[in-house]
């Protein structure tokens, strides 16, 4: 029974001294990240699904997105001719 006792207590120390670890581990993480990558709260709304909003307008919409970050990306300046 003394033995069974004591490796009871050596496994329940090793769990426990893990779990320390572990959570050491998850904090020191946490500080290095929470410095240069603070957490950002974002709002995503969500709504409802609509007939008229077909697969067809997604693509347009996008592709009009995608026309004007493009646009937005050119400096003017420097195909200037002055």
């Amino acid at each position: 029974m003394g033995l069974g006792l004591a490796l009871t207590d050596a496994l329940s120390q090793l769990i426990l001294d893990q779990d320390i670890s572990v959570d050491t581990y998850n904090a020191t993480l946490g500080k290095v990240y929470k410095a240069p990558f603070p957490l950002q709260t974002r709002w995503v709304t969500h709504r409802p699904c609509c007939a008229w909003y077909t697969s067809d307008l997604r693509a347009m919409k996008r592709e009009k997105r995608q026309q004007n970050a493009n646009l937005g990306n050119h400096d003017l300046r420097s195909t200037s001719n002055f």
